[in-house]
């Protein structure tokens, strides 16, 4: 047993030795090389890079090979500076995103009477990610038709499909609409919609539901009074049923199983 821990001892530090971090998921990286005016390799020059959001600085310097890297930073636009004694270069501005690794390289140069700065766009193909990330921005959270318990709002983000409300409410001389599905699609009026959900119909989404303390207790009484009411179904949101009214409607009822604001009385 003492021969196997040492023998796999040794195999666990070499493959320790070779890791290589990488951009993190809610993090990036900026990496590159500095060379001199002859494209030789330039060791210890000082990289500085400045949050332009923040204003946080930090800095990295290049080893032996000239390679420079600068791990777990935040998402944001950084001003990045290379220095060397008596070399100069211009500063580059990196939009860093999310995951993602942007190599930013820098060519030394003689310093000369006038300087330049140069806005470089990184290449949108970046074969060191090694992860899939995305940034998403606040408005783009915002825009989603998910303010309301309604699972047809999710419908307005398909191209063509706009909700057939809003349009009626933007015209003031159209007369009050009847019941319909709320979707217009590709301009059509909200009433010329079949709505199906896994093979039943769907158009009476608009429910209207009674809250009670028990539902079993409720179905007992209205049952003595001759009035039935629909099977017992339970969603994860409560226990329901519903009875029919002399209209032909129908009126929810259910128990809640989450938390309510007041107590029933």
């Amino acid at each position: 047993m003492k021969t196997v821990i040492a023998l796999f001892l040794p195999l666990f530090l070499v493959g320790r030795a070779h890791a290589v971090p990488q951009a993190g998921i809610s993090t990036g990286e900026i990496r590159g090389v500095v060379t001199d005016p002859g494209g030789a390799v330039i060791p210890s020059a000082t990289i500085s890079l400045k949050s332009r959001n923040t204003g946080i600085e930090s800095s990295a310097v290049t080893d032996e090979n000239g390679i420079y890297r600068s791990l777990q930073l935040r998402p944001d636009t950084y001003d990045v500076d290379a220095k060397m004694p008596g070399l100069t270069a211009s500063t580059r501005v990196v939009e860093l995103t999310v995951g993602q690794t942007a190599v930013v390289d820098f060519k030394m140069l003689l310093p000369t009477l006038s300087s330049t700065v140069s806005v470089e766009v990184l290449p949108l193909a970046e074969p060191d990610r090694s992860q899939q990330s995305n940034t998403l921005t606040g408005n783009a959270l915002q825009q989603l038709p998910i303010d309301k318990r309604n699972y047809l709002t999710y419908s307005l983000l398909m191209p063509g499909v706009a909700d057939a409300d809003a349009l009626a409410d933007a015209n003031d001389y159209r007369p009050p609409q009847a019941a319909h599905s709320g979707l217009s699609f590709y301009g059509n009026n909200g009433r010329g919609n079949a709505l199906a959900v896994d093979g039943g119909e769907a158009n009476d989404f608009h429910q209207l539901y009674l809250m009670c303390d028990d539902l079993k207790t409720v179905m007992s009484a209205l049952d003595a009074k001759g009035i039935q009411c629909t099977e017992v179904q339970e969603p994860p949101w409560g226990i329901l049923t519903s009875i029919k009214l002399p209209g032909g409607g129908k009126l929810g009822l259910y128990q809640p199983k989450h938390p309510t604001a007041a107590k029933l009385d």
